[in-house]
């Protein structure tokens, strides 16, 4: 198998949040969506070790206000500082899905007058996510054993 440069649009995907057979989708309203991981830079000690960085995460995004009682506006509204499991699934189409847990806080409402207004949302990662393949996580070992020709992904080489 030969690698080839591909890429695949955001879109038509899911967000979904809470839990598992309360989760309510989200993805209608959604204009922009991410988990974004970050690592904290590590720390050189006296003894010559060095201290790993922490690894956190965001889940961010843009979503088109609606003013209902089942809007995310309202539903983040009710949450707000609560930890909330989430499942994100970039696009349908392919199986790649991030599951983890948030943060929830309240959103922004209004804006412009006459203008279909817009609210940004960052939502702190609790502990880290998990990629799936479907309903299988991907883990190391999954990359050794699966055939990855169907999902793109390559074991890493060793030299």
């Amino acid at each position: 198998m030969t690698n080839e440069a591909r890429s695949h649009k955001l879109g038509p995907g899911s967000l979904k949040l809470g839990k598992v057979g309360d989760a309510v989708e989200f993805a209608v309203g959604i204009e922009s969506g991410a988990v974004e991981p970050k690592t904290e830079k590590g720390v050189d000690v006296l003894s010559g070790d060095r201290i790993a960085g922490d690894e956190e995460f965001t889940l961010k995004g843009a979503l088109y206000q609606t003013y209902d009682r089942r809007s995310f506006l309202a539903w983040c509204h009710v949450h707000s500082g609560k930890k909330v499991p989430f499942i994100f699934t970039p696009n349908s189409e392919h199986e790649l899905s991030v599951r983890g847990e948030v943060l929830v806080h309240k959103l922004t409402i209004g804006g412009k007058v006459k203008d279909r207004n817009t609210s940004d949302f960052e939502f702190e990662g609790v502990g880290m996510y998990d990629l799936y393949a479907g309903d299988t996580k991907i883990t190391e070992d999954w990359l050794k054993t699966e055939n990855r020709s169907t999902v793109g992904l390559a074991a890493p080489t060793t030299v």
